[in-house]
């Protein structure tokens, strides 16, 4: 699909940046720190990460580093799924950072996510701004400081500004 704006046409290419954003057989590429990769509850062929641990207190957090060859005429859309799994109220943050050649912070598009309890996976999202332009990788951090629950179905994909 080619979107013409102001005269230049240049289409997004929708691609989906992360690796391995469902889990299906490892957890690699993605770092982190109280995590682990699990069944999903709803689906047994299914995998996600259940970050925190049951005292609910442990801060825990999932990243994944990306090389870019950026598209700085799209915004870059970030979605995944959520599933309150403990009892204590869930804080979690959900960053999406643009890096230079030197992995350095160039600009940085957090989200606060307070996910209600519930019985089911819930989908959310955030817009990232289009990237500058000493942009050479993007990084992703999910941050959960308070609670327990399951991330799975990440993605991150240019979009028409």
């Amino acid at each position: 699909m080619l979107v013409i704006s102001g005269g230049m046409g240049v289409a997004c290419s929708h691609k989906n940046l992360i690796v391995n954003g469902d889990f299906l057989a490892r957890i690699s590429p993605w770092t982190g720190k109280a995590i682990r990769r699990v069944q999903n509850p709803q689906n047994r062929r299914d995998y996600s990460i259940l970050m925190g641990d049951k005292s609910e207190k442990k801060q825990s957090y999932l990243s994944q580093v990306i090389s870019l060859q950026p598209e700085f005429h799209c915004a870059y859309y970030l979605t995944f799924r959520l599933f309150h799994m403990g009892s204590q109220p869930v804080q979690f943050y959900a960053t999406v950072s643009y890096l230079d050649k030197d992995a350095r912070f160039i600009r940085m598009t957090p989200l606060l996510v307070e996910p209600p309890k519930q019985k089911a996976f819930r989908s959310y999202y955030t817009i990232v701004p289009p990237p500058p332009r000493k942009t050479a990788k993007i990084q992703v951090v999910f941050l959960l400081t308070q609670g327990l629950l399951l991330i799975d179905s990440i993605r991150l994909y240019s979009h028409q500004v």
